[in-house]
């Protein structure tokens, strides 16, 4: 098992996601990873954050994603499941 998925955030947390993008890679846990992208949509009308979350086992410990989890967020896909499940979705 475990933890991950894709969470979007808002353009206007632009500043917060890099700092959580910085604070991962500073307190490197070899379990965990993200992949954080800058969409802009609709014409150009919204900026949007996806960002790709990992972690190598059934739950992350406390402090990995702790600055990620503060920014609020608009949809959350992260949860626990095998890892065919995340790698695999179901169409």
């Amino acid at each position: 098992m475990v933890w991950g998925g894709i969470r979007s955030y808002s353009g206007l947390y632009a500043q917060e996601l890099i700092n959580a993008t910085q604070a991962l890679t500073a307190n490197y846990d070899p379990k965990s990873a993200v992949i954080v992208t800058a969409e802009i949509v609709i014409d150009g009308l919204l900026d949007l954050f996806v960002v790709f979350m990992f972690y190598d086992a059934a739950t992350p410990p406390p402090g990995v994603f702790d600055a990620f989890n503060a920014v609020p967020h608009i949809t959350d896909g992260t949860k626990t499941r095998t890892y065919a499940d995340l790698v695999i979705p179901l169409s």
